[in-house]
């Protein structure tokens, strides 16, 4: 896997390798629905003190996770649809949609419900906080050139 921290790579592929490990979340089946929502509530408290304090890249990481887990990887947690949790409920309040999801290169299209905290918190916050990412990586990307540039000359 590419590293994000490589600043001589383009920003565009800083950001997919910043994804992409934001991605890599697990469901272990023996651990109960319960607990993945609870911890789903703190990763996006968690995130939400990253992005004050202007750590964007973790702050980026916890609502790529966050939303891989509640789209992707929990609904296919055998015990997720006779799960009776509160914190489920206050995270699904939203009625189903047929929704496009594009996030990077990967394009789904499916019919679910719509987590609140996803549509209101984590798809934005992620997108923003992609946009500055993006503008971070870009001027680190310029200072690397102009400084590899200025190198060959030295050396010539």
């Amino acid at each position: 896997m590419a590293d994000h921290s490589d600043i001589s790579m383009p920003p565009e592929e800083r950001v997919r390798a910043l994804t992409k490990k934001g991605s890599s979340v697990e469901v272990n089946d023996d651990v109960p629905p319960r607990r993945y929502f609870r911890s789903g509530m703190e990763m996006i408290r968690m995130a939400s003190i990253y992005t004050e304090e202007g750590n964007i890249e973790h702050a980026f990481l916890l609502y790529n996770k966050y939303i891989t887990l509640f789209i992707e990887k929990l609904p296919k947690h055998p015990d997720y649809k006779t799960a009776n949790i509160p914190e489920k409920k206050e995270t699904l309040k939203v009625c189903i949609r047929n929704i496009v999801i594009c996030f990077e290169e990967a394009l789904f299209s499916q019919v679910f419900c719509c987590p609140q905290k996803l549509k209101d918190v984590a798809f934005p916050q992620a997108e923003i906080l992609k946009k500055a990412l993006l503008k971070r990586f870009d001027q680190e990307y310029a200072q690397y050139l102009t400084k590899k540039v200025n190198t060959k000359y030295v050396l010539l």
